[in-house]
């Protein structure tokens, strides 16, 4: 997170380029007009000032764009200042100090019985044990063990 300080004097920068800008269109604009003795070639100035301002508004935003990447370098190379220890993986679940029963897969159409609900189109897993091939548990497993919420049924299946 950047500090009130940097935010502004960013924003100072970004005016002063601004204000530069305008005032450079605003003398070429006035050079144009009373240049041009007639307000025929009014809008051949105004064109050239929009063509300006564009150029003026590019070489800002390269040069900005090239200081940010130069500060980026620079902090990159720098070494880290304090000592980090290695992060521990966490373990989603604690380990259970008994054996858990491995899961049983449920073929489609097969139906299941867990606490008195009936799951009538299978597909999933039912048991205490399977882990997922990312870790932790296999969002296909349906834990008998587990206690059932009947206070807030989810017949949607929105969490599921």
């Amino acid at each position: 997170m950047e500090s009130s300080g940097n935010v502004l004097r960013k924003l100072a920068r970004r005016f002063r380029v601004g204000l530069v800008a305008f005032g450079v269109m605003f003398l070429f604009y006035l050079v144009s007009f009373i240049g041009s003795g007639s307000g025929t070639s009014f809008g051949s100035g105004l064109l050239g000032l929009v063509i300006l301002a564009g150029a003026i508004q590019a070489v800002a935003w390269l040069l900005g764009r090239r200081r940010k990447k130069g500060s980026r370098r620079a902090t990159a190379s720098r070494p880290a200042s304090r000592n980090v220890a290695p992060a521990r993986p966490a373990r989603a679940f604690a380990p259970s100090p008994r054996n858990r029963a491995p899961a049983r897969w449920i073929a489609p159409g097969k139906p299941v019985e867990v606490h008195g609900y009936l799951i009538a189109g299978g597909m999933l897993y039912v048991g205490e044990s399977l882990s997922a091939p990312t870790g932790g548990v296999d969002p296909a497993l349906i834990d008998p063990t587990l206690d059932v919420d009947t206070r807030r049924p989810d017949s949607s299946k929105d969490s599921l």
